[in-house]
């Protein structure tokens, strides 16, 4: 799979809920890997649809996106998606592999946040209050959930 680097096109204007999309980028990228661990990528992306769409949801509460119920919807089924997938791995189904989870996230990456998210986008960009929801929830940090990411990524470039 061809990698995928961020750009400023794929920004939605606010800094913390960007810094939360790179997290999937970073996801498909280290299912790219050899040796990836599956279990680990479902888990932090449960944590993750948990954090960032109530993030999210708020920054467009904030805003007053019009679209808000149909958007918590889309989140619903997504959320839904993972939790399935997640049983699914967690019942051996030998259909649930790195690659399908690339797929998978890829998918969610050019449908849900590359169109759904850039609608929110007119909104949100120059609203304070959106801005000050997005940074009220801090930071979604891979190494909080995996140490063990941030000691092997520090020991590969020291």
């Amino acid at each position: 799979m061809t990698k995928i680097v961020w750009s400023e096109a794929m920004s939605v204007g606010v800094p913390p809920l960007d810094s939360d999309h790179r997290i999937i980028i970073d996801l498909i990228g280290r299912l790219d890997d050899h040796g990836a661990d599956l279990s680990e990528a479902i888990n932090t992306l449960i944590a993750y649809t948990e954090y960032h769409f109530f993030r999210e949801e708020r920054v467009m509460a904030e805003c007053g996106y019009p679209e808000l119920e149909a958007h918590r919807q889309e989140h619903g089924t997504l959320a839904d998606d993972v939790m399935a997938l997640q049983r699914r791995y967690a019942d051996g189904d030998d259909s649930v592999t790195a690659y399908a989870l690339q797929q998978f996230l890829t998918e969610w990456l050019y449908h849900h946040i590359l169109l759904e998210d850039m609608a929110y986008k007119p909104y949100a960009e120059h609203c304070a209050r959106a801005h000050d929801a997005a940074k009220a929830f801090g930071k979604f940090r891979l190494e909080d959930l995996h140490p063990e990411l941030v000691r092997d990524a520090e020991t590969e470039c020291a």
